[in-house]
């Protein structure tokens, strides 16, 4: 087999790349596949590359890339970075400003970033460490998934929340050439949501209440203004006291607006007045000099931890084993699916569950809206009523 080389180290100094006849890639079989391989090696400018690509227009993309670098006297490193495996091409993909930004070049939540990287330690953890990334295809990855989902005992939703994040990270490569494809688009993805049904009684929220109360700390706050905000948890956590504006006056105590939700629009709610109370109590105590947050951490400018505080007391109350109904145990987005239901079965309209929760498709809020069940009551007495004529 030939093997081409672009030796630019060869050319004299004075001239440049680009005013030469660019070289071409070499077309090569590797494991029965064929490939446009690229080597430049000039070590006056310590670049090597050797670098493989499926087609031969991303091949000459690629050459034009760096022999431009190279005239040009930029730092061509980051251009011929080894990416063939698929750990070094995360890793590159997390260190990248860039690849932190959303679809519309909006920085991403700091939360959603720490998600971000989670997720895609773990594919390379646990499934693809040293995989060649160009040989990766949708019937390998959906070969390991399957694997891995019964060993790490996945739901549908994990793995498509895993198949989410992985096909953006495909979609990154395809931009920077690494790939030719995003191979996980136009494939058919499962994806059966495990829809929360079980709401808190009030034994059981009181109960919490009596148990985070005895505890201490900041989590007996959390969780009165997740009651009666129904904020998802993103987002008290996000909180800061400039969000908070208190109003003595009247029915509620404070106004809170959301900035920057989870479908990225901002909203405004309220908390009673008690609640607000509560709020300038928990000011006296944690408000910190150093830190915006309304929950902060012990860390610098961190965040605080609900998860492990909440078991802790879950457990104490006795509520940390599934009920026997849905099979569910309860979490902190039980809340906001408890107030959610508490708001449909009372009435409201959907425009109003929508606007309070912050759900952005109608879909969404209708989970909630209960009047089917009153119907079916009424159907049933009148039903009774007829029978007993």
């Amino acid at each position: 087999m030939v093997q081409f080389v672009a030796r630019l180290g060869t050319i004299p100094h004075q001239y440049s790349p680009l005013n030469l006849q660019m070289a071409q890639p070499q077309q090569v079989m590797r494991a029965g596949r064929v490939y446009y391989r690229v080597q430049i090696r000039r070590p006056s400018r310590g670049v090597t590359v050797d670098e493989y690509f499926p087609t031969k227009r991303l091949a000459e993309r690629f050459l034009r890339s760096v022999e431009l670098a190279i005239e040009e006297g930029r730092p061509v490193t980051e251009n011929v970075a080894s990416h063939e495996t698929f750990s070094a091409a995360v890793e590159a993909y997390l260190n990248d400003p860039k690849g932190m930004l959303t679809a519309n070049g909006r920085p991403l939540k700091p939360s959603t970033i720490r998600d971000r990287h989670v997720r895609m330690n773990c594919l390379v953890r646990e499934c693809f460490s040293s995989v060649q990334l160009r040989r990766l295809d949708w019937y390998q990855i959906d070969r390991v998934f399957s694997e891995r989902s019964a060993a790490l005992n996945w739901s549908s939703a994990t793995r498509y929340r895993y198949e989410t994040q992985l096909s953006r990270f495909f979609d990154y490569c395809q931009a920077k050439g690494w790939v030719a494809a995003n191979v996980l688009k136009g494939q058919q993805r499962l994806n059966e949501t495990s829809a929360r049904r079980r709401i808190f009684s009030d034994g059981e929220w009181r109960a919490l209440l009596i148990c985070a109360d005895k505890q201490g700390g900041m989590l007996s706050m959390f969780l009165r203004l997740a009651w009666e905000t129904g904020c998802r948890k993103s987002e008290l956590l996000g909180l800061r006291w400039v969000d908070v504006t208190f109003t003595p006056d009247g029915d509620l105590g404070a106004e809170i607006d959301i900035l920057d939700a989870k479908n990225h629009e901002d909203r405004r709610v309220y908390a009673s007045q008690d609640c607000a109370q509560r709020l300038r109590l928990h000011a006296r105590e944690y408000r910190r000099s150093d830190s915006p947050l309304i929950f902060p951490s012990r860390t610098r400018n961190g965040r605080f931890s609900v998860d492990t505080p909440f078991r802790r007391v879950r457990a104490e109350a006795g509520l940390d084993k599934p009920d026997e109904k849905f099979n569910e145990v309860l979490t902190v987005h039980h809340i906001r699916h408890t107030w959610a239901t508490r708001l449909g079965e009372r009435g409201v309209t959907l425009a109003m569950l929508m606007s309070a929760g912050g759900w952005k498709t109608a879909g969404m809020a209708m989970r909630y809206m209960r009047r089917t069940d009153a119907l079916s009551r009424e159907a049933a007495k009148l039903l009774t009523g007829l029978t007993n004529e």
